[in-house]
């Protein structure tokens, strides 16, 4: 199964087209191989008031740790902008990587925010301190060339989890000084480890600012366009209802019936992804 999933909600009852829409909310989480017909439902769950699920995110968070056991590969989670920060840090500490963008509701620059002071390694294995700042999810830290002060981006190389004892396990992302940046050349190369999901923000929410892979590195639209394929599930389902109504009147009624094009939708996905498989050219390795 892929490791990016993709929470999405449809709803129930409704007209579509801007009109004002009124019904039943649920969520559907699933995962895609990247191709356009196998878009697996791993998942459904409603928006409930009186079950305690008052929102997508209360859903998702109900859902997320049955799904995460029975497949344990997965490894990212892929949402939009509804994703806040104390959000994004629950998705760390449940042990997935938000892929996520950051939040920006007035459309303007993300603002410049101080995270701590980290002691990095430099290539030939000393210490230096530098005040990490984040903007737009980037880590940053100061530098100064031809007498010009300056943001250097840093580079995330991988994220790592360190267990705990009790509660979620500790996660870091490791950043490194690219080579050719704009400061002392001893600063290339130079590491140091961000923990994503802190007991202590002080002061700071982290995952409000912060990404190891923020959105406009290179290769975050490869994972979070993967998010536009899930999509696509709502517009299967509600094509699959005439006049994209529901069938059936009540919250547990249309969810039976969600669960049933949820199956169909998988068969039809793993008969895609056999056919796909089984046709590919010799050596061609198929998701």
């Amino acid at each position: 199964m892929p490791s990016t999933i993709s929470p999405l909600a449809t709803r129930g009852l409704g007209t579509g087209g801007g009109d004002r829409v009124y019904g039943n909310k649920f969520v559907i989480v699933s995962a895609t191989t990247g191709n356009p017909n196998e878009v697996f439902v791993l998942d459904t769950i409603s928006v409930s008031t009186t079950k305690g699920t008052d929102s997508e995110i209360a859903a998702l968070f109900t859902i997320l740790p049955t799904i995460i056991e029975q497949l344990p590969g997965m490894q990212g989670l892929v949402y939009d902008k509804a994703l806040r920060g104390r959000d994004v840090t629950k998705v760390h500490d449940v042990g997935l990587h938000p892929i996520v963008p950051v939040y920006d509701k007035t459309g303007r620059a993300t603002e410049v925010v101080h995270i701590a002071e980290h002691a990095f390694t430099l290539s030939n294995g000393s210490k230096k301190s530098f005040d990490v700042f984040a903007t737009a999810g980037h880590a940053m830290i100061r530098g100064v060339a031809a007498g010009d002060d300056h943001w250097i981006p840093l580079q995330a190389t991988k994220i790592t989890q360190h267990p705990n004892t009790t509660g979620p396990a500790r996660v870091y992302t490791h950043y490194r000084v690219p080579a050719g940046s704009a400061c002392h050349p001893s600063w290339w190369g130079a590491t140091c480890e961000v923990r994503m999901n802190p007991t202590s923000l002080d002061g700071v929410d982290r995952g409000e600012h912060l990404r190891a892979l923020p959105p406009d590195d290179e290769r975050y639209p490869g994972i979070y366009n993967r998010r536009q394929m899930s999509e696509s599930l709502n517009s299967w389902i509600k094509a699959q209802v005439p006049g994209r109504r529901a069938r059936t009147y009540g919250q547990d009624n249309q969810h039976i019936d969600l669960l049933f094009l949820g199956i169909a939708r998988n068969t039809m996905s793993a008969l895609y992804h056999r056919d796909r498989v089984a046709n590919a050219p010799p050596g061609d390795v198929a998701a």
